[in-house]
């Protein structure tokens, strides 16, 4: 399973929050019956020094920086392999 992430390092909160999407709202969303409930997505504020750890393929963004100064953070990706162990 792919494993993103990201270090926050010089962050405040006028630079942007990040933002997870629901992988399953292309399905909740047609659906028959019309939920108004249905949270799309999920915004995380972050603040420096914040470490984010989420599944790689889950759609994410962050929201658009609004000051002058560029936000410093560090990302990252992994692919995890299972192996079957034979008892």
């Amino acid at each position: 399973m792919p494993i993103a992430g990201c270090v926050y390092l010089d962050v405040n909160e006028k630079m942007g929050n990040f933002v997870l999407e629901d992988p399953n709202e292309m399905l909740l969303r047609s659906q028959p019956i019309d939920n108004p409930d249905i949270i799309a997505e999920a915004e995380v504020i972050v603040n420096s020094g914040d470490v984010l750890m989420f599944p790689g393929y889950v759609r994410h963004r962050t929201i658009t920086n609004k000051t002058s100064t560029p936000s410093t953070l560090a990302i990252s990706s992994t692919l995890f392999k299972a192996e079957s162990v034979s008892i």
